[in-house]
């Protein structure tokens, strides 16, 4: 279903919502969580609807293969080495980047989003910038 955004006369000729569902499902096919395969859908969604389409679904292909070939482990979470209120270091065990980047913006405990997230064992260099 089409649908006309309200900033331009661009107009989506597939529902976000569905391309969402539709990345969360592969990603889950090829070994990865419920909760990771929606954090790395939700990115790569933003990614189009931002415009930046060299991260956007055409990465979908390459995420479902590097989960399939064990280049990366979907079902394993980041793990706080060290952390202070500004910053931490997360060590990704080879998970999914995108997870451990959205895993380590706000403090274990929620009081406090990060300046700086330094990471260690993940093969994906990807950040995610909020509006």
């Amino acid at each position: 279903m089409a649908t006309q955004t309200s900033s331009s006369s661009f107009t989506n000729l597939v529902d976000p919502q569905e391309s969402r569902d539709f990345i969360k499902r592969c990603i889950e096919k090829a070994g990865s969580t419920p909760e990771h395969a929606a954090c790395l859908a939700d990115v790569i969604i933003a990614a189009d609807l931002r415009g930046h389409y060299s991260h956007g679904l055409i990465r979908v292909e390459m995420y479902t293969n590097e989960i399939l070939n064990k280049q990366c482990d979907g079902m394993i979470s980041p793990v706080i080495v060290k952390e202070t209120c500004a910053t931490a270091l997360v060590d990704s065990r080879n998970g999914i980047g995108t997870v451990s980047f959205s895993y380590s913006e706000t403090s274990e405990n929620g009081q406090y989003e990060r300046g700086q997230t330094s990471k260690q064992r993940t093969n994906q260099k990807y950040s995610f910038y909020t509006k």
